[in-house]
């Protein structure tokens, strides 16, 4: 098996993935917000702006948590649900990934792109 890099293409494709999905998830709760009154609260009062609805979104996307925002329907505190694993499987799949090819190459170059492994040097004392 050849060592494998990453492609130009798969590399904006995984730069890219997160923000469609962060974009597409706050659509929904954009939909959402203009469907269900009180859908989704900011500080206890409605929030309808999709500025606001892109900040839910990639708040949810990385886990960083609600602080000022959350959503108040059940349809889209199922959504919430869906898109904090859908960040958390991303994420843990990326890392998975490019550890995959490093330990490849490593393992295909037999390990001379690693670090070389030092002599311990004795003295016997003769």
């Amino acid at each position: 098996m050849l060592p494998r890099t990453a492609l130009p293409w798969e590399v904006a494709l995984k730069v890219s993935l997160p923000v469609m999905m962060g974009v597409t998830f706050a659509s929904a709760y954009f939909l959402g917000a203009l469907l269900i009154p009180n859908a989704v609260l900011q500080n206890n009062a409605p929030a309808k702006q999709m500025t606001d609805m892109i900040y839910l979104s990639f708040a949810t996307l990385t886990n960083l948590g609600y602080g000022d925002i959350r959503p108040n329907a059940s349809a889209l505190r199922s959504i919430a649900m869906l898109e904090g694993i859908s960040g958390q499987l991303f994420l843990t799949l990326l890392v998975a990934r490019l550890v995959g090819i490093h330990t490849t190459q490593v393992c295909n170059s037999g390990g001379k792109n690693h670090r070389r492994k030092r002599k311990l040097i004795t003295f016997s004392g003769r």
